[in-house]
């Protein structure tokens, strides 16, 4: 079995939202580097680029992750 990365688009809140997340802030793609929890259920983003942000936890927004994508072996006797 294969296995290969992809980038599957969801949408998070504060408390979905993971490191490695490539969040859509203002139209600009950004990664998630690190996190910290703050009062009020909120989350304090911090980007590779240096950049942060405080996600409230009504705020959805656009995000890409990395998923774990498996290739099967094709059974035979079935059109794959």
């Amino acid at each position: 079995m294969d296995r290969a990365q992809l980038l599957e688009k969801t949408v998070v809140y504060a408390h979905t939202v993971r490191i490695g997340d490539l969040l859509t802030v203002l139209g600009v793609q950004r990664e998630v580097q690190d996190m910290r929890a703050l009062p009020s259920q909120r989350k304090r983003l911090f980007f590779t680029d240096g950049g942060a942000l405080t996600l409230r936890p009504d705020r959805p927004l656009t995000a890409r992750r990395t998923v774990q994508a498996t290739r099967q072996e094709p059974v035979e006797g079935f059109n794959t």
